[in-house]
């Protein structure tokens, strides 16, 4: 029995790794625009969740020059957009990345004309299950709605933290915070 050679195996190794790669460079050129489509379908439902006065995409306008000024205090914002309903300002929609346990917890952050949260929807976050995520749910949530920049907004003062989930926790109270931080320095003036 003849054994392989370490350049027969070498050269089976390049050929199976570039027929693999070739066929994964293929199935994301085939998927990319359905998944970025998903993405932004995903994105409007959470603006929508966040400010539930606007029930559209189209109702909602993209702040681009307030964004790009944002980002230079507030690194974690990536989007802030108004929220409209035939020309009446309904409020504001802050999207913002602060790191959690698990990496970003991307979020939109509701608020209303006058600056008071109005909900927090998630949009995309890696946080343990059943742990971490419990800092996404409604209950933990709900404590968000109402406040503004004039509340504390922190753990400890005037929110409750997840008990075992202190990072997932802090990770959803900083995106808040960071809104109604960016509402009062960027959009009240």
């Amino acid at each position: 029995m003849q054994q392989n050679s370490p350049l027969k195996i070498v050269l089976t190794l390049v050929v199976f790794c570039s027929v693999a790669a070739g066929g994964l460079s293929l199935t994301y050129a085939v998927t990319k625009d359905q998944i970025e489509a998903q993405k932004r379908i995903e994105e409007a439902k959470a603006y929508s969740l966040a400010l539930p006065a606007v029930k559209t995409a189209e109702g909602f306008t993209p702040l681009g020059d307030v964004a790009r000024a944002v980002r230079a205090k507030h690194k974690e914002v990536t989007k802030v957009l108004k929220g409209e309903v035939d020309g009446d300002l309904k409020g504001y929609v802050i999207v913002v990345g602060p790191r959690g346990y698990g990496g970003p917890v991307q979020m939109a952050v509701g608020l209303t004309p006058d600056g008071a949260i109005t909900d927090v929807a998630v949009i995309s976050s890696n946080e343990t299950m059943g742990l971490g995520t419990k800092a996404l749910e409604p209950a933990f949530i709900r404590q968000l709605a109402g406040k503004t920049a004039r509340d504390p907004v922190q753990i400890g003062k005037d929110i409750d933290a997840i008990t075992g989930a202190t990072r997932s926790s802090n990770a959803v109270v900083t995106g808040a915070r960071e809104a109604v931080d960016v509402y009062r320095d960027f959009i009240r003036r």
